[in-house]
């Protein structure tokens, strides 16, 4: 070959090398795939852990996804160099509360989770560290744990003590209850860790009460009259124990308590029936309740027989308490003019006089009737509609006065008519003060307020009298009707 073309063929074999150079350099040069997901290919050897163990994430394997949907694998010792991490770390003490382990490809900032779990180390034994405060109790006395503290036993050997307040979170529950009554014949407290079942007994001693004696609390009704039914629903008494141990138990709860009364509730009340005794069946303890038979008082302790009328029970004597049931003091006005002149409640005695207290009673103004505070405690002053009731009862208005009257001489004048006081209602002729202040009608007449208005000049009343036997229950008082002062008779509620 000639030097020409050996030159040549030198030539085109440099211009191939360089063309190959040229597209090599090309090629490497071009931009990497960027990742587009992390997967977990393979899991880590272990990934079940207990509280204080270390994280080994040996056989871990990860897939990066590329974008032009190759991808590569990584196994754990690889990843420091690939940029790799994890969190937790590898060879870290893994947290009670870790349930994965992140792991982030630092470039990309794509990230996976490998699902862990940790749990607390088995727990071997339990044991009564400090025994609670109180260890001895009574029948129904509440538990109280209060100072006691455990210790828990682990499976690495480590221990752990345990304060009442804290049994919760650790899953520890205490049977009977913290708090809870306790009955007769309890013996212990069982103090377990419900994941492991491991228990412990911590001895309590608790003894039976013992009653000392039984005393009234509260005595709900104890005013009656003959054949009324006793009521005792509103009695409340009051255990006393030897241990001091106090407990108050309401009738309903009688039965639990092992409590009686004779007689019974419900019973009809009789000549006999002076009260109930209530005994607790068990000790034979007993206490009796006596009861106001026929009779009932007022803010000042006055007494009032009571007598049964049909389905109603009257005061069996006029009203004279000076004193409203609150306690406060009602006006005596014993001057005309002063009671002519008055707008404000008021009560004065007939005649000025006390004398006939007993025989008549207080005349009081409308004034007073209106404040409904003139008798005692469930009491009242009657309505026109009740004063009707008594009335139709007893067989009308023509003949209902003379089987209320009295029929005695010092309280009507002659000849009191029709009077038989078959109801012993014990009616008087106890007069009137007029709105002028003058007292008329004592032995002729006995005028009886009403709680009920006819209207704002008018209030109803009704009137017994020397000469009739009726009952007229169904006149008005025209007139200065509050500056009137008649007689008041109380109407149980």
């Amino acid at each position: 070959m000639n030097k020409k073309l050996r030159l040549l063929a030198i030539g085109l074999l440099l211009l191939s090398g360089l063309v190959t150079f040229i597209s090599s350099c090309s090629k490497d040069d071009a931009e990497p795939a960027e990742v587009s997901s992390l997967i977990v290919k393979t899991a880590p050897l272990k990934t079940d852990y207990k509280v204080g163990e270390t994280l080994d994430l040996t056989g871990l394997v990860l897939a990066l996804k590329l974008e032009d949907g190759t991808s590569m694998d990584f196994t754990f010792s690889e990843f420091s160099d690939e940029g790799i991490t994890c969190s937790p770390a590898n060879g870290s003490v893994v947290p009670i509360s870790t349930t994965s382990i992140k792991i982030t490809h630092t470039e990309s900032s794509k990230n996976v989770s490998q699902s862990i779990s940790v749990t607390e180390l088995d727990i071997t034994k339990i044991e009564i560290k400090t025994v609670p405060a109180i260890t001895e109790y009574y029948e129904e006395d509440n538990l109280n744990l209060g100072g006691l503290v455990v210790t828990l036993t682990k499976e690495d050997n480590t221990t752990e003590d345990v304060e009442l307040s804290s049994f919760k979170s650790k899953g520890i529950i205490c049977t009977p209850e913290h708090e809870s009554e306790l009955i007769l014949n309890t013996s212990a407290v069982k103090i377990e860790h419900e994941l492991s079942g491991k228990s412990v007994d911590q001895a309590i001693t608790v003894n039976p009460l013992v009653l000392d004696n039984i005393e009234i609390k509260e005595s709900g009704r104890k005013d009656y009259v003959l054949d009324e039914i006793m009521d005792i629903s509103g009695l409340i008494v009051t255990l006393n124990y030897e241990s001091g141990k106090t407990k108050d138990v309401a009738f309903s709860d009688f039965e639990d308590n092992s409590l009686t009364c004779v007689p019974e509730n419900g019973s009809i009340i009789t000549v006999a029936s002076n009260g109930y005794t209530i005994t607790h069946s068990i000790s034979g303890k007993n206490v009796i309740q006596y009861l106001n038979l026929g009779f009932v008082k007022d803010i000042e302790d006055n007494s009032y027989n009571t007598v049964k009328i049909g389905d109603q029970v009257w005061m069996a004597k006029n009203l004279k308490t000076t004193k409203y049931n609150n306690g406060s003091e009602i006006s005596l006005v014993e001057d005309n003019t002063t009671w002519t002149n008055l707008t404000t409640e008021a009560y004065s005695w007939y005649n000025n006089s006390t004398a006939v207290q007993e025989a008549y009673g207080i005349l009081y103004n409308f004034y007073a009737v209106e404040t409904n505070k003139l008798c005692p405690e469930g009491w009242h002053v009657p309505t026109y509609d009740e004063w009707t009731e008594l009335s139709t009862y007893l067989g009308g208005e023509d003949i209902a006065g003379g089987k209320l009257k009295s029929t005695e001489a010092i309280h009507w004048a002659s000849p009191n008519t029709g009077a038989t006081n078959e109801t012993g209602f014990f009616g008087v002729g106890s007069g009137s003060r007029n709105s002028d202040g003058l007292f008329q009608g004592a032995g002729y007449t006995g005028y009886y307020w009403s709680s009920t208005e006819y209207n704002t000049s008018y209030a109803w009343f009704t009137k017994l009298s020397f000469n009739f036997a009726s009952l007229n229950d169904n006149w008005v008082m025209y007139g200065d009707v509050q500056k009137y002062g008649f007689s008041v008779r109380c109407l149980r509620d």
